[in-house]
């Protein structure tokens, strides 16, 4: 168990905090109200100054938490995923939702220092541990309000504030100057597809995806029927398995029984796969089967006739997905349909023609790939920077002189 600081006081969060007034929206005489969703958060929100305005009458059951400035939302569904927001000016008055664990500090508690102990490697060794449940596990208000926090007195808890946000604010710039390196990867890549294309039609002959290959999709078995599933040994592809390019394993499977039973088809290896739903921003858009496998409706299965062509088309494939995304049928997640990738042209030049652009697209690619190595380790150890600032400010080790780097960087290495 983590120790306090011996000369810092020790109290539960409950005996810090106030509960937020609960109301029916319907009860304020207004039309519309903004309303915080679990949904609204992807991580730690350090300013929370708006959310998305619902109409009384159409506002959820979830709706009722009245939240101020400077309270704490902590998520109590899921809270290994960290969604914990600190609420700025703009939503004064306005309504969370119960799934939230709302902690308004009393005057004994700075706000932010409050916030900066709910993100802490200290309260989640504390709180992690009483999560219950299998698909939602979640843990309960009073569990979160029931653990221990340790704070000096208010003086020095502004000054440790202080110090946590200037550490984090150089990690947050070197964060966003990251995420602009990974932003001209991205825009680098996606120009040298665009000259690909733009280069391959000139004098060549088009066809279409459909003419030169084979385009199907597979299915999902009935989850009520276990013979689909236990025991088996046929992989199934989903597309949350497209994101290395090249899909040796599977994380899922299914049995004989699913092929023989259902519409499902086992797939050889080179078949190509393309991601039917989501935009393609987490995880592949395109890959190629290294194994026999089948697949579920969100993957539609390229088998090119000719194998020459196959990563001529597959990138052609890749060079088109954005176009195909635009349209894409759909409300909120548009999905593509077999027909839009059947159309997609296939310029086919000769093969002296195609190999040069295939090989000047690849030194693009191996060049991106590079360097999102190298993006990721860095991301990777800011991360684990910022929690070691949080460790060792409850740990009462952070001074706001120049060795608190030497301090965080030690502690970061253990």
């Amino acid at each position: 168990m983590t120790v306090a600081p011996p000369e810092w006081e020790t109290s539960s969060i409950g005996d810090v905090t106030t509960k937020p007034l609960k109301c029916e929206p319907a009860n304020t005489g207004r039309e519309t109200v903004q309303y915080v969703d679990i949904g609204l958060l992807d991580g730690p929100t350090e300013c929370l100054t708006q959310a998305p305005e619902v109409r009384i009458e159409s506002a959820p059951s979830r709706c009722r938490q009245v939240i101020a400035v400077e309270d704490t939302l902590y998520s109590t569904v899921r809270p290994y995923l960290r969604k914990i927001a600190f609420v700025h000016g703009g939503l004064d008055g306005e309504f969370a939702s119960t799934g939230y664990c709302v902690l308004r500090p009393s005057q004994k508690i700075h706000p932010r220092f409050l916030y900066y102990f709910t993100l802490s490697k200290q309260f989640e060794d504390q709180i992690l541990p009483l999560q219950k449940g299998v698909s939602y596990p979640a843990v309960l208000d009073r569990e979160v309000r029931a653990q221990r926090i340790w704070y000096p007195g208010l003086a020095e808890q502004r000054q440790i504030v202080e110090i946590v946000q200037e550490h984090l604010s150089h990690l947050n710039r070197a964060e966003a100057a990251l995420a602009q390196s990974r932003q001209r990867s991205r825009s680098m890549v996606a120009s040298a597809r665009r000259r690909l294309v733009d280069q391959a039609r000139e004098g060549s002959k088009t066809w279409r995806i459909g003419d030169v290959a084979a385009v199907s999709t597979g299915t999902t078995p009935s989850r009520a029927q276990a013979r689909y599933y236990e025991g088996g040994t046929i992989p199934w592809i989903t597309s949350g398995d497209l994101a290395s390019g090249f899909v040796q394993e599977a994380s899922q499977f299914v049995t004989s029984a699913a092929l023989t039973e259902t519409s499902l088809k086992l797939y050889p290896p080179g078949t190509l796969l393309v991601a039917m739903y989501g935009e393609g921003k987490t995880r592949g858009t395109v890959a190629e089967l290294g194994l026999a496998a089948t697949t579920n409706q969100a993957c539609a299965a390229v088998q090119v006739r000719n194998p020459e062509l196959r990563s001529w088309v597959r990138m052609l494939l890749e060079a088109n997905y954005i176009a195909m995304r635009r349209l894409a049928a759909g409300g909120v997640q548009p999905n593509l349909n077999l027909g839009l990738i059947r159309n997609i042209e296939v310029p086919v030049p000769e093969e002296a023609t195609r190999l040069r652009l295939m090989g000047e697209v690849e030194a693009v690619l191996k060049a991106a790939r590079a360097l999102a190595l190298e993006t990721d380790g860095a991301v990777a150890r800011l991360t684990a920077l910022r929690k070691t600032v949080l460790k060792a400010a409850f740990q009462g080790k952070l001074t706001g002189r120049h060795t608190d780097a030497d301090v965080i960087e030690e502690m970061a290495h253990v």
